[in-house]
């Protein structure tokens, strides 16, 4: 009775040079983020975009606050729903908010997170379900939580 491992076939068996050149090449620029993707486009990139250090991106919430978003952020943050809740301090909230829209300090990240807990709140505790709500983001700005209709 023949034994033979499946994978290795007379069609795969050139590529183990390669492969293994593959893995020498990834251990020794372990460190060196995406240098298999750099050298693939070095022929077709500048150095300067080859070499720079990397480079993250912000998602604009401080604009979006203190503009399109300004009443949606200030119902939320303020309203008598989640000042009711009791964890923060709802004089340093309105603090927070109001530096914030009048744009003396970015607290962007502070509001983004307060923001996120507070549609948690209003959409896996204030509910009695699990499922997806299914209304827009306005009606949970609502003082009152949500009468969701659940599919059995």
């Amino acid at each position: 009775m023949a034994r033979f491992t499946p994978c290795l076939t007379h069609e795969v068996t050139p590529f183990f040079p390669f492969c293994l050149s593959l893995l020498q090449l990834f251990h020794t620029h372990s460190f060196q983020a995406k240098y298999l993707l750099k050298q693939a486009y070095a022929d077709f990139l500048p150095q300067a975009i080859l070499t720079r250090k990397k480079m993250g991106f912000n998602v604009p919430t401080g604009v979006w606050f203190r503009e399109g978003q300004r009443q949606l952020i200030t119902q939320l943050l303020l309203s008598e729903r989640a000042r009711s809740r009791g964890f923060f301090n709802e004089k340093f909230v309105a603090y927070l908010l109001r530096e914030h829209l009048e744009g003396r300090t970015n607290y962007q990240a502070q509001l983004f997170t307060l923001a996120s807990l507070e549609l948690w709140f209003r959409v896996f505790i204030d509910n009695p379900g699990l499922e997806c709500p299914q209304g827009s983001l306005e009606e949970y700005l609502r003082e009152e939580p949500l009468q969701v209709a659940y599919r059995q």
